[in-house]
């Protein structure tokens, strides 16, 4: 399926902290992008049946199902989304597990806020193309 290129890319924001959910999802909604939010995997993955969202922002360190978990879940899917870990996990070991389930881009709190906004707006372009 061929995404409308005057769609813009839906998000979804995953973490256990109510104050970075709200606040990641007041920036990504300022830049116009639909945004969704979750409190724990379990929660983001009931979202995900709903919305299936083009990208997902996610914490690594939640209780119960933690966000590798999750990732590994999401990149069963048949249209698996961006994923992104914006957390406190900076070791190497961390970084590598990321990469081990898929997480293609793992930043380290407090993630730069233009950085999440340029890599938006390049995926979005890349996703328009297809």
């Amino acid at each position: 399926m061929t995404k409308n290129p005057t769609a813009p890319l839906s998000v979804l924001v995953v973490d256990d902290h109510a104050d970075t959910v709200a606040t990641l999802a007041t920036l990504v909604s300022s830049w116009r992008y639909p945004c969704r939010t979750a409190s724990c995997g379990e929660e983001a993955l009931s979202v995900v049946e709903e919305v299936s969202p083009d990208v997902v922002f996610l914490d690594l360190h939640m209780p119960g199902m933690n966000g590798w978990e999750l990732a590994r879940r999401l990149r069963n899917r048949a249209k698996p989304p961006l994923l992104v870990a914006i957390t406190g996990a900076d070791r190497e070991a961390d970084h590598q597990r990321s990469k081990e389930v898929g997480i293609h881009l793992h930043l380290v709190k407090p993630a730069d806020p233009e950085i999440l906004r340029r890599m938006l707006e390049r995926f979005e372009r890349v996703v328009s193309k297809c």
